[in-house]
């Protein structure tokens, strides 16, 4: 191959000299050849001044011809540093290498980045370095390609790998091309895993044949998707996810099945079918009327004791219009609901009705209102207390208070007529004086404890509460611990009530002996204990057991439905059926010291169910007495899923006093900041001045190369300090820069807002500065992320800093909800004049939200990244700076179809008043 100068002295003659016609000639000539060329091709002297070049190379630049002639690089480039490339050039001409060939990246005017590959050789003209020439060729499609298909790989498996549940790709074989083995599959054998085995066989040992029905094989008889529920004796209710895998033409070549655990569903729906049974059996055994009506006033409920208390079957009222309204009945319904509406609940409002024999009935109402899952009342439900006959006696002594006296005089009950401020006797009645042995005139001299037991609570503070409450129009009734004036003890039976003796408000108080009542009660209630016990607290299960031997007496309904055991075999087994060592000792042990009054409790005892599962509970037992034996009454709450609640509650707060130390070292940070700045411009500063130095040094030293060989500078030989110090100027320089940028963000990052949010704030301004903080972030998640700003956008009242804020956060939520860098994020600004806003849109191409979440994004804390570090605090900031605004914040989301978030934060207004005008000052 002919060198360069082999080649200039062909052009221009061995003999010839290099003179400016020559040179001029050989000039014309390389533009005429440039011409041809269609990629970029320049010369330029050994000055780096452009001499020649082609107009590909005009395009490259993005410049006319007559702004490149004559010009260097620096002067023309406006991106980066080009102290490199003309190193590089100096380099070429220094050393007469002949030849370099780099890679490096270029923006053209448009803001488009090219990767491109540059070749430059020297050009020698009669033996003397004239200039370098260089021919640039584009790469930047093959860089982008390489780079999309290799990150296209690596998430695709990342993807995989990351998924909790099993994930499974099959052939038409059914056998398992790929899959990640998650989701409890992980005993699958070794040797399975790898030699692409039937499914029926890793997953069912022993099976030898599909699933009756295939997920797998209806997708691949139909290639459309398929949802299926089964079970895995190793796993348990599993939910089976089976979709085709199209080819480029569309045909099904592959189904993927996505396989995830259940169990908890179906026991929250077991658990919600024992609960509606419970609620069932509570309102069939109330001895009140309850009763259910939609808004529409027809009857969704009516139990037992409402068939028996106004005469109408069950049959005869449901899904059908509440008969107990008046004729008035659309307005008490509307009045009815408008109550509910405003969350009021009806609490003992008096109420007249109808039976259905036609007989007036007087009631006391207690109603609560029904609501779906959104809060909308659909209902309502309530409780009805027939207070007839109470309100007819009420009525008559109203109406007899002439014969108040005798009445009184004259009943069975003992009346006590009390104070209703201070609970002072005002007066008492012939009955009184004759249950309690005194004179009308020591009853009057005396207070309530004196005619009490004195001990708690049957004291003077315990019926002064009573008597307040009555005072207020509620009637108190209760059982107390009375004493006669010869201190002997007995029950009585005290119904308190409000009344009005000369238009003072009093308490009436009748007292009634019920010695002989309590005597049969306490008889009664022998024989029944056993039983009574046991279903006081039926939401847990409760069992009975004799204390020294363990042996089961008797079980509850949750017991049994809990444990999965049937009673017989509880009975006959004893509880080792669901409780194992050392369970059953710290169960002996506690029951060995209980007293009759006492109790013991065992927290977070470990007991199992039929099906072996793990129930964490809280152990509660008493003694109990039915017919001279003590029994011990024990129930079990399952606290398995508050164990797991306080766990994460534990995480939370962990999480907290991390944001805690981040503030902190924010606040830190922008200190050291403001330090380190002035020092590293100072550096920065003669880092400059240095280096521009060096450029002229470095023309003189290549003048005078020759004459200075020997000499040394800095310790180092004169040629290579010519290499040295341009490349430790530049690295002053590059980490100068680099230690600024980084001391600019964290000042803005940890500024503290001073002013009140009420300045004029550019949000186009706003959304520039928080892009290029995201800048790292938004290389990270997407290959597209498009911005649209409206020009000449009218300003807004607020915050800068807070606005940039919003914008962040709500970009940061949209790059995280996207599932690969193929989809993308679009933020853009506009006008809307309807509302006199500015609104800033963010919309991404993620996953989505359903309505659930979508319900409660903005309250604090609550995240669905809390495994991967989410505080729930970012959009519940967000609300309350656009709500400071004045401003509004709207969701549009649907699962699968990504989310748009619209900001609107009002147009900026003069305000009227000395304080607005300064904030706007």
């Amino acid at each position: 191959m002919a060198t360069n100068e082999e080649i200039s002295a062909s052009w221009i003659g061995k003999k010839e000299e290099a003179s400016p016609a020559n040179v001029s000639k050989w000039l014309d000539m390389f533009t005429e050849m440039m011409a041809v060329f269609p990629c970029p091709v320049y010369f330029k002297d050994i000055r780096g001044r452009y001499r020649v070049f082609n107009t590909a190379f005009e395009r490259f630049l993005g410049l006319p011809a007559e702004e490149i002639r004559g010009k260097r690089l620096r002067q023309l480039s406006g991106q980066g540093n080009t102290r490199p490339l003309e190193a590089m050039d100096r380099e070429l001409i220094r050393n007469t290498s002949g030849w370099q060939c780099f890679q490096t990246c270029h923006r053209d005017a448009t803001g488009k980045e090219w990767s491109v590959i540059v070749n430059k050789a020297m050009l020698f003209l009669q033996g003397e370095v004239r200039g370098i020439v260089g021919v640039i060729t584009d790469v930047t499609e093959l860089e982008a390609t390489k780079k999309e298909l290799y990150e296209s790989r690596e998430i695709l498996q990342n993807v995989f790998e990351a998924i909790p549940d099993l994930l499974t790709v099959h052939d038409r074989d059914l056998r398992i091309v790929k899959s990640n083995w998650h989701g409890g599959y992980e005993y699958v054998a070794d040797e399975l895993r790898t030699g692409n085995p039937y499914c029926y066989d890793a997953y069912y040992p022993g099976q030898d044949r599909p699933c009756e029905p295939c997920n797998v094989l209806e997708v691949f008889r139909t290639n459309l998707p398929s949802l299926k529920e089964k079970y895995n004796s190793r796993i348990g209710h599993v939910e089976s996810h089976a979709f085709p895998v199209f080819d480029e033409s569309g045909k099904t070549v592959m189904v993927a099945e996505y396989v995830r655990s259940i169990n908890e569903r179906k026991l929250a729906e077991k658990a919600l079918s024992e609960a509606n049974q419970r609620l069932n059996a509570i309102i069939a055994a109330s001895p009140l009327p309850i009763i259910a009506m939609d808004i529409h006033g027809k009857v969704m409920l009516w139990n037992p004791a409402a068939e028996k208390t106004f005469g109408w079957k069950n049959e005869e009222v449901l899904n059908k219009e509440y008969p107990l309204f008046p004729k008035r009945r659309e307005q008490e319904i509307r009045n009815l609901f408008k109550r509910l509406g405003r969350d009021e609940i009806i609490h003992g409002e008096e109420v007249y009705r109808q039976c259905k024999d036609g007989s007036p009935i007087t009631l006391s109402r207690h109603n609560a209102p029904l609501r779906d899952t959104s809060g909308r009342v659909t209902g309502t439900m309530a409780v009805l207390v027939d207070i007839t006959e109470r309100k007819q006696a009420e009525n008559e002594l109203k109406a007899s208070e002439a014969n108040y006296r005798a009445i009184f005089d004259g009943t069975n009950d003992a009346i006590f007529v009390l104070d209703a401020e201070n609970g002072t006797i005002v007066d008492v009645n012939r009955k009184m004086c004759e249950m309690y042995g005194c004179s009308r005139e020591e009853a009057l001299r005396l207070d309530v404890e004196a005619f009490s037991s004195g001990q708690e609570p049957y004291t003077q503070s315990f019926a002064n509460h009573y008597v307040m409450k009555a005072a207020m129009g509620e009637s108190q009734l209760f059982e107390w611990l009375a004493r006669r004036m010869d201190n002997s003890l007995f029950w009585v039976e005290v119904n308190i009530k409000k009344i009005n003796l000369g238009g003072r408000t009093r308490a009436l108080a009748s007292v009634r002996d019920i010695t002989e009542r309590k005597l049969a009660e306490e008889a009664q209630r022998e024989s029944e204990e056993r039983f009574r016990r046991i279903f006081e607290q039926n939401e847990d299960p409760a069992m009975i057991i004799c204390p020294e031997t363990l042996v089961i007496i008797d079980v509850n309904p949750v017991l049994v439905k809990h444990y999965g055991f049937p009673a017989r075999k509880l009975l006959r087994e004893g509880s080792g059926l669901f409780l194992q060592q050392p369970g059953l000792d710290r169960i002996r042990l506690a029951l060995r010291g209980i007293t009759d009054s006492g109790t013991v409790q065992i927290e977070q005892l470990v007991t199992f169910s039929k099906n072996g599962s793990r129930i964490i509970t809280s152990f509660k037992a008493k003694l109990i007495r039915a017919r001279g034996v003590s029994y011990a009454y024990c129930t079990f709450r399952d606290i398995t899923e508050r164990l797991r609640i306080r766990e994460e509650t534990k995480k939370m707060q962990s999480k907290l006093m991390q944001t805690n130390k981040m503030a902190a070292l924010g606040t830190l940070s922008s200190g050291i900041a403001h330090e380190i700045n002035n020092p590293v411009n100072f550096i920065l500063s003669n880092a400059r001045m240095l280096h521009d130095a060096w450029q002229d040094l470095d023309l003189l030293f290549l003048e005078c190369g020759n004459d200075l060989e020997d000499y040394s500078i800095g310790g180092f030989p004169f040629t290579e300090a010519r290499d040295i110090l341009p490349k430790l100027l530049d690295g002053i320089i590059d980490g100068s820069h680099r230690i600024r940028n980084i001391l600019t963000g964290l000042r803005e990052f940890a500024r503290e807002e001073k002013t009140p949010p009420n300045q004029k704030v550019d949000v186009n301004d706003a959304i520039e500065k928080s892009v290029a903080i995201l800048r790292n972030q938004i290389k990270e998640h997407t290959n597209h992320f498009h911005i649209s700003l409206e020009a000449d956008l009218p300003p807004v009242r607020g915050s800068l800093q807070q606005l940039e804020q919003v914008v962040i956060n709500l970009a940061m939520n949209a790059l995280q909800s996207l599932p690969s860098k193929e989809f993308g994020v679009y933020l853009s600004t506009y006008r809307e004049k309807k509302s006199s806003c500015v609104v800033i849109k963010v919309r991404d191409q993620g996953i989505g939200m359903d309505h659930e979440v979508v319900k409660r994004i903005f309250d604090p804390f609550f995240t669905t990244r809390l495994e991967n570090g989410g505080t729930g605090l970012g959009l519940s900031i967000c609300y309350s700076i656009v709500k400071e605004h004045e401003g509004a914040i709207e969701v549009e989301t649907e699962p699968g179809n990504g989310t748009s978030v619209y900001v609107r934060i009002p147009f900026f207004r003069h305000r009227e008043g000395t304080h607005d005008k300064q904030g706007d000052q």
